[in-house]
């Protein structure tokens, strides 16, 4: 019953040649520091195949930082996971990596 639901899914999305995924990027909790000073410049990456889709704005000596953002990714081929990468800005510096997540978009049910 799995592989005949996963099929109908798969055979959905490839009815379709482009997909749009709206997504609320609300906030981090409990950040990890990574600047002398105790905090971080936390901002995050939405990537596909190592193309960058969405940059989200720095948000500045916090922890805990709230973007509240909105915005819509262009989705060519949803059997690529979105890749999601939380950053520490440095000025003049490479940023630090905090974390990642990835997205399994053939997990989500079309128009929801």
């Amino acid at each position: 019953a799995i592989e005949e639901s996963t099929r109908r899914r798969e055979s959905a999305l490839r009815q379709h040649a482009f997909f749009q995924l709206r997504v609320n990027l609300k906030r981090g909790n409990d950040l990890i520091a990574r600047d002398k000073s105790g905090t971080s410049d936390p901002y995050v990456k939405f990537k596909v195949n190592g193309r960058l889709l969405y940059k989200s704005k720095t948000i500045y000596r916090d922890l805990n930082p709230v973007w509240d953002e909105t915005f819509v990714l262009p989705i060519e081929d949803p059997f690529l996971p979105i890749h999601i990468k939380v950053f520490d800005y440095d000025w003049g510096l490479q940023d630090d990596f905090m974390g990642a997540a990835y997205l399994d978009l053939t997990k989500f049910e079309l128009g929801k």
